[in-house]
């Protein structure tokens, strides 16, 4: 008669099951680990091109983008001053050239970088009275394709868009930073403009003092 009883396992078959067994268990656990490793690598990776941060100030970004967009609103500034005390231009061949020991190119970069650094001054006051004013450059880019569509869906309806159809970007920017201000001087009590200027001052030379800037990405920004 055939025994009903299960068969049992010869303990070497046992042993030999369980060593598989853990041996795909950590096969699996480091496969998932190292798949957490590859996520978070990918996740900590450095911003490229117009997202690349040029700059830091306190736990503010400068991204490479606005500092171009600073350098554009420069450019004419610049141009002028040199010249009245270099000389004509000629562009842009003279942008790397030395004048007095500085290329027009430097000083405009640090032109654009000092208006940054204001601009950051504003968005950190703003933030003490609850006034929305992030305006990176990843959210400007976004905020600036959102109006424009906004503007164009607008036309087409038939109503009324009241300025330009579509900004630009340097426009739009200075169109964010005026309301921001109007906010900010009313938030902080209807200072007047020389005023207002000095608290602008104050609170960027605070920021400056804790500017870190990234001179890889930096140096390789062009005239624009």
């Amino acid at each position: 008669m055939e025994s009903l009883r299960p068969a049992v396992p010869h303990p070497l078959r046992r042993r030999a099951f369980v060593a598989v067994a853990l041996v795909w268990a950590v096969l699996l656990i480091s496969a998932f680990v190292q798949a957490e490793r590859s996520s978070d690598m990918t996740d900590e990776r450095p911003a490229t091109g117009d997202y690349a941060v040029v700059a830091k100030a306190g736990d503010l970004a400068i991204e490479a983008g606005e500092l171009k967009l600073w350098m554009r609103l420069k450019r004419s500034e610049v141009i002028g001053a040199y010249r009245k005390s270099d000389g004509e231009l000629v562009l842009p061949d003279d942008w790397n050239k030395s004048f007095n020991g500085r290329t027009p190119l430097e000083a405009l970069k640090k032109e654009a970088l000092s208006g940054a650094i204001r601009a950051k001054a504003k968005q950190t006051l703003a933030k003490r009275f609850g006034i929305d004013s992030d305006y990176g450059y990843r959210k400007l880019s976004a905020m600036l394709t959102a109006e424009n569509r906004r503007r164009n869906e607008a036309k087409s309806r038939g109503e009324a868009v009241y300025g330009p159809l579509q900004f630009e970007e340097t426009t739009y920017y200075e169109y964010l930073l005026s309301n921001l201000d109007l906010k900010l001087k009313q938030a902080l009590g209807g200072l007047t403009e020389p005023d207002y200027a000095s608290r602008i001052d104050e609170a960027a030379n605070e920021l400056q003092l804790s500017l870190v800037v990234d001179r890889d990405v930096y140096d390789a920004l062009t005239a624009p």
